[in-house]
């Protein structure tokens, strides 16, 4: 007799795609194995025959049973009956017939916690169960999974036993304990065709169960298993048992059975584009750096992905089985990331292309104000999404959905935005699309903008402002094109009427830039003054010398960044990276130079110059550093909301990413316009660096020295590479401090007239 249907369906994340899919008529006695990880989903649909009732009992209660230790599934007793949403971090959405799990980002529990569930018929007879494990991290998952046929339905009935295999474990089904036969399932080597990656794969075709009274999969150690295989012994218990495997392989990645034909396979590189959700099963030790938890970035350095992509939700199936969605991660740029495999024969590399994405409604992974994102526009990428809340919407008046800030400096919700009107903004290239939970913002070839940067708004159902989205946006007037050698940057197709806005990513530790060879004779780089740059470029009709200017130390916070001018360097300017390097801003903004004839005001004004802009983007790693010093807002605090103050302390023991933001003292002459007269002949580069320091760290240790405040400095900072750094962003190296026998240290930033403005107090 047909009881019902039920049908179990696993889906991750932000992908819909059905990875593993149970379907079935409960004729007979059926039970129902699943394991739920974390950003997981999973569907239970349940519905009678027409006549009979059938339902899940007690999911309809938002609970789940427990089972008694040595009880059968539906014959247990004392059961106790709990609620999961105040228990386990599972959400679950319920209509009509249909329930959806969800593993969502609370504290994951510290060992399987096994749910059941009876599948009710007629008269509230129990006709199956349904058992879902709660999964914790991979360190808290036991070496063995073991199903024992006799606890599950009455010796008499026959059974139907559907369950996900758990991929990095033995599982081992007891037939029957009392015979000594035992069947392994045997391995095979496999190499998989993208990466060339040898695995250890269970063979399905040689493991059918008859009378042995133990089974055994082995699945320890990389070893996968990659099929579906349904199982027919003679255990009096079970009549079938269904092995399924939950298909990660279906995504793109490093896999042992992904079949896609990915683009450049035969020049070594594993191209994965448009896809939210990738995967890899690669064996451990194959890869560099370890893929998916990590990257590396287009400036080789390695990045940690909850860093780099905010949002971005890793699912550890296994040691080696690994699921990366970045479906909702923000990230304010178009990127690329890399793995490569370094052990084997063949050398492949993975790039993850990562579009830029915006999440509004997590605060704790977009700009540090918690309020706004920020997003870098070119022609690279056409379609940009901003996630929201359903009940928000898109700020329209007059039907313009675009903003422009008189002082984009202060961006806050109670700003005064004001319209971009279509003189500014040509919204024939432009579109926005709203739905319920995003909107997507297209741009198509042939877009520019005057105003830079603009914002979109969005608000609630009383028009009060709750998220804002900031856009630096860069034109299409020009293709730009990096050397291989020395990071060269030239332009294509210049149209010499526009003014352009040339995004500039940094790829290489030395990039160098010649005005001439961009835009052609008579071109060169401004504003000048070593390590000046320009704060934004509001508006393109504006004359160079309206924008305003500020020095690199003081806008940004850095360290291993040397930025060089003429005469300087042998080119307008040239860029160099240390290795480390570190950059951060109050949001996420390029740094701007411009290419000029160097017209005056007066002259703009009967002939407006054509001017390039170059925005480079210093591809920021994503971390929120904690600390304080001289610009405000460049910090978080321990609980990652925006910091302002000038004085702060932090235990380093506890603590990481601490840093102290004060500026390299720069002198006046070197600010100057002209600075050929300060060029030097010495080809020797060890003297000494001209641009002084303006903190004093003083040893804090004993408690005189806290109490009578001893002038005894000492130096705590790692150290800088480049005579020509200008830094503000300070590291404490804790291995000096504790060579120095210093256990605390009071650090102070002076302003130019030697006043002390900001503090930061460390103890290891």
């Amino acid at each position: 007799m047909v009881h019902g249907y039920i049908s179990i369906i696993k889906t991750v994340g932000t992908d819909t795609k059905e990875l593993l899919t149970i379907r079935d008529f409960t004729s007979d006695i059926s039970y129902y194995e699943v394991d739920l990880y974390y950003n997981q989903y999973v569907g239970i649909h349940v519905d009678g025959d027409g006549k009979n009732i059938f339902k899940i009992d007690p999911l309809e209660e938002y609970s789940y049973y427990t089972l008694p230790e040595n009880q059968s599934l539906t014959g247990a007793v004392n059961r106790q009956k709990i609620d999961i949403r105040k228990t386990l971090p599972i959400n679950i959405e319920k209509s009509e017939n249909d329930y959806k799990l969800y593993y969502n980002d609370n504290e994951k529990p510290n060992k399987i916690v096994k749910m059941y569930f009876n599948l009710l018929g007629r008269t509230s007879t129990v006709v199956g169960v349904v058992q879902i494990n709660v999964m914790p991290e991979v360190e808290y998952i036991g070496p063995e999974d073991v199903t024992d046929y006799s606890k599950l339905i009455d010796k008499s009935k026959v059974v139907r036993y559907y369950k996900e295999i758990r991929q990095g474990v033995k599982w081992k089904g007891i037939c029957d304990s009392s015979k000594s036969k035992t069947l392994k399932a045997e391995n095979e080597k496999y190499t998989s065709h993208e990466g060339k990656i040898e695995y250890n794969s269970i063979n399905p075709r040689l493991f059918t169960p008859d009378d042995h009274g133990i089974f055994e999969m082995d699945l320890t150690g990389g070893t996968i298993f990659r099929s579906d295989i349904t199982l027919s012994s003679k255990c009096v218990q079970s009549d079938e048992t269904h092995l399924k495997v939950y298909k990660y392989t279906d995504y793109l990645g490093f896999t042992i059975t992904g079949w896609h034909r990915p683009r450049r396979i035969d020049e070594g590189i594993f191209d994965i584009e448009d896809q939210n959700v990738v995967a890899i099963d690669v064996p451990i030790g194959v890869l560099f750096p370890d893929c998916l938890i990590e990257f590396v970035d287009p400036v080789n350095r390695v990045v940690t992905t909850k860093n780099y992509l905010k949002g971005s939700k890793l699912t550890n199936i296994s040691r080696t089985v690994k699921i990366l969605d970045i479906g909702r991660a923000s990230r304010y740029n178009n990127i690329t990331l890399k793995c490569k495999i370094e052990k084997g024969a063949h050398t492949t590399d993975l790039y993850l292309h990562v579009k830029p994405n915006c999440d509004l409604t997590n605060p704790d992974n977009i700009d540090k104000n918690r309020i706004s994102c920020t997003v870098f526009m070119d022609l690279a990428v056409e379609h940009y999404t901003i996630h929201k809340d359903k009940n928000h919407s898109v700020r329209k008046v007059r039907d313009a959905n675009f903003y422009y800030l008189e002082n984009p400096e202060d961006t806050t919700l109670n700003s005064k935005f004001k319209i971009i009107s279509s003189t500014y903004l040509d919204t024939s290239y432009i579109k926005v699309t709203e739905k319920p939970d995003y909107v997507q913002v297209d741009i198509a070839t042939g877009f520019q903008i005057k105003r830079n940067p603009i914002f979109l708004l969005i608000e609630d159902k009383k028009k009060e402002l709750k998220g804002i989205v900031r856009m630096y946006v860069h034109n299409d007037s020009a293709r730009t094109r990096i050397d291989n050698v020395g990071g060269r940057i030239e332009v294509k197709n210049y149209e010499d009427n526009k003014t352009i806005i040339l995004k500039l990513d940094i790829t290489h530790k030395r990039t160098t830039v010649s005005c001439e060879k961009v835009l052609g004779s008579g071109y060169s780089l401004y504003p000048k003054g070593k390590n000046t740059v320009y704060t934004n470029i509001s508006d393109t009709d504006k004359h160079p010398s309206e924008f305003e200017t500020a020095q690199f130390e003081d806008l940004f916070g850095s360290s291993g960044v040397t930025i060089l001018k003429k005469p300087e360097t042998n080119t307008d300017l040239e860029i160099i990276l240390d290795d480390g390097y570190e950059i951060t801003a109050d949001h996420y903004r390029p740094i701007y130079f411009i290419c000029s004839k160097g017209n005056s005001a007066e002259e703009h004004k009967i002939h407006p110059e054509k001017y390039g802009i170059i925005a480079i983007d210093p591809i920021y790693t994503g971390i929120n550093y904690l600390g304080c010093g001289m610009r405000k807002n460049l910090f978080v605090d321990s609980e990652n909301k925006q910091f302002s103050g000038d004085s702060c302390t932090f235990d380093l023991n506890k603590t990481e990413n601490v840093r102290f933001h004060c500026p390299d003292y720069v002198p006046e002459q070197f600010l100057e316009e002209n600075q050929e007269k300060y060029r030097s002949e010495d080809k020797d580069e060890s003297y000494e660096n001209p641009f002084r320091t303006l903190f004093r760290c003083y040893n804090r240790t004993s408690f005189m020295s806290r109490l009578f405040k001893y002038h005894n400095e000492v130096n705590v900072f790692k150290r800088r590479k480049s005579v020509s750094e200008l830094r503000s962003l300070w590291s404490f190296d804790k291995r000096l401090m504790r060579d120095q026998g210093i256990k605390s240290v009071v650090c102070a930033c002076y302003n130019k007239k030697g006043e002390p403005k900001s503090k930061i107090t460390v103890t290891i």
